[in-house]
């Protein structure tokens, strides 16, 4: 299923039994593993089933039960995450305990997660001990220019084979700490078949290397070699929001409205910082867990942008249904577009999230990217569907302040806090986030820093620490992005009047490239006299009103 424009997951797994023998139905339609425990009552397996939650302890009510005092009542818990068909579930475990769980002879601490692979093996001390297994389907393979790389930072980083994730010149790879053995994420770029793509690689590591911040990817250290850049970045254990809303279908208000603080916590930062993310959607919006409450992680920062205060972005990037119509369209007297892009698709997410489908949506799938671009630019936006009926009047609002047209009009960040949709829940929501979000972050002095950076060959003896040309170099990159930036634009503005000289053309304007008026160069705008149902981008009207937000969320 394709997961930029699927919003709603149709199918649902069948549930199996807790505990069955061994070899019992175990690839029955859902269970994508098993874990054996052996203990003085014996020997146990507990199927894993895909989109379920197990649960291991000493009560009765879990799924695998291990009557132990050294057990706690619920020990600890696996869980699967599945980003799409196209790659094997993700299985976690997730310590509940006091005591401690053992994953592979370390201990996890409470609350702390772990991915687990074929083969490991986890403990309760003093009480019982377990064998993963899980069949991949999916070979993965680091290649042998990529092992070879690995061999020269294998003092400080094991990169394992275990294949988290792909898209375009990047693969994502599961890798260790040798010296905490905590789990990271390694994007590993690759560089042979894509040198142009080498410039931007740079501008994502110059900007992930900047930032600290509990909804922005914490990244830890960067190689690069003559064929590859390898980024360290934290390991998000919950999956993408993109999953999690496939899985569970439509959000309530007040856990959209969560979500949606730290999104707006993030993009807070990062606009302070003239960074524009430029790619925002579910599907890079990572979540810690699936539990309420959980925090979200912006990632996959490769279009993004950072500005100086007098310039205006102009390249055409990102992903076509959340992507701003400023980011395609090119009126007379405006050049490029700024910041405001993300608030349009942060407006895009929202209506996902409480409708369950795009706001602009249609049922080809195989639609360019200027044709969803005009059918955003003439699509009236309707929020009096049924799927709307139940959704009050202030969520509403807040969602056609962030998909106005104009960008001059649309909501800021700061105006997005103070809207009444979110600003009657702001103590609640800051407590929320103070509790769920900011006890739970660890920032590590490594995400406080510039990264260190070293130039390390197939052998591992050459070394180039940042102070001999990470850093310069991160700034010619970032100039060759400019220029190239400026060479698109330039190209664009010729195409765009060699199409204006063929209109002028057709309308017997011969000569100079003059744009006619009335040729749709400029905004927009309605037909006078004529009202839909629909509320009209164009519009910017107060909508008030008693709207209800559910409540038990919070605690009231």
């Amino acid at each position: 299923m394709n997961r930029s424009h699927s919003t709603q997951i149709l199918a649902s797994m069948d549930d199996a039994p807790s505990v069955q023998s061994v070899g019992h139905h175990l690839h029955a339609r859902g269970r994508v593993a098993s874990l054996v425990s052996t203990s003085l009552e014996g020997d146990k397996v507990l199927p894993i089933v895909l989109n379920k939650t197990h649960f291991v302890g000493r009560k009765s009510s879990c799924d695998l039960v291990i009557p132990h005092r050294a057990v706690s009542s619920t020990h600890f818990k696996v869980y699967t995450v599945q980003f799409d068909a196209a790659h094997d579930p993700l299985i976690y475990i997730q310590d509940l305990s006091l005591n401690g769980t053992y994953h592979n002879g370390h201990k996890l601490g409470k609350d702390q997660c772990a991915l687990l692979t074929d083969g490991d093996e986890l403990e309760v001390r003093h009480a019982a001990t377990f064998k993963f297994n899980q069949k991949m389907h999916y070979e993965n393979k680091l290649g042998k220019i990529v092992e070879a790389d690995a061999r020269g930072f294998e003092s400080e980083w094991k990169l394992t084979k275990r294949l988290l994730g792909t898209g375009g010149f990047a693969k994502i790879y599961m890798a260790t700490s040798t010296t905490t053995h905590r789990q990271y994420a390694c994007k590993v770029m690759d560089l042979t078949h894509a040198r142009q793509k080498g410039i931007k690689y740079i501008q994502e590591i110059e900007i992930l290397s900047s930032l600290c911040h509990p909804n922005v990817v914490g990244v830890h250290k960067c190689y690069i070699t003559s064929s590859h850049i390898y980024i360290f970045e934290d390991l998000v254990s919950g999956g993408d929001l993109f999953s999690w809303f496939a899985e569970r279908g439509v959000v309530g208000e007040v856990e959209c409205m969560f979500v949606i603080w730290q999104v707006l916590k993030a993009l807070e930062y990062l606009h302070e910082r003239n960074i524009a993310h430029r790619d925002l959607k579910l599907e890079n919006i990572l979540i810690s867990s699936s539990e309420p409450g959980f925090r979200v992680v912006l990632t996959d920062f490769g279009v993004a942008r950072q500005w100086e205060d007098a310039r205006r972005m102009s390249t055409i990037v990102g992903t076509p249904e959340y992507a701003a119509p400023e980011m395609s369209r090119r009126e007379k007297g405006k050049r490029g577009y700024g910041k405001e892009i993300d608030l349009w698709s942060l407006g895009v997410i929202v209506h996902v999230l409480l409708s369950g489908h795009q706001p602009f949506s249609s049922t080809s799938q195989t639609d360019s990217r200027s044709q969803i671009a005009q059918r955003i630019q003439s699509t009236d936006l309707d929020l009096n569907s049924w799927e709307w009926e139940e959704i009050s009047l202030e969520a509403k609002d807040f969602v056609h302040r962030l998909l106005v047209r104009n960008p001059a009009y649309r909501m800021s960040v700061e105006e997005a806090f103070e809207h009444p949709w979110l600003a009657r829940y702001r103590a609640e929501l800051e407590a929320l986030y103070d509790e769920k979000v900011m006890k739970g972050w660890n920032a590590s002095p490594s995400n406080k820093k510039w990264i260190e950076t070293k130039m390390v060959g197939g052998d591992g003896d050459t070394e180039m620490s940042e102070a001999d040309g990470f850093v310069s170099g991160g700034k010619m990159a970032r100039k060759a992005a400019e220029d190239e930036e400026a060479e698109r634009e330039r190209r664009e503005r010729k195409r765009r009047m060699s199409k204006v000289g063929e209109a002028n053309a057709s309308w017997g304007f011969v000569g100079a490239n003059v744009e006619p008026k009335g040729l749709g160069h400029g905004p927009l705008r309605d037909v006078p006299g004529k009202r839909s149902n629909r509320i009209s981008l164009s519009e910017d009207r107060q909508v008030g009103g008693g709207g209800y937000v559910k409540s038990g969320y919070f605690g009231k």
